[in-house]
């Protein structure tokens, strides 16, 4: 099982910071989020 999650501080933000969790998270993320 892979987890994908965004996190971010208390109240409005401007940046998020992607949490990843699972054995393939990090390939799927890759595979997913292509530069364009």
């Amino acid at each position: 099982m892979n987890i994908f999650a965004l996190s971010t501080g208390k109240g409005p933000s401007g940046i998020a910071i992607v949490r990843l969790s699972g054995k393939d998270s990090l390939q799927n993320f890759k595979t997913n989020n292509k530069e364009k």
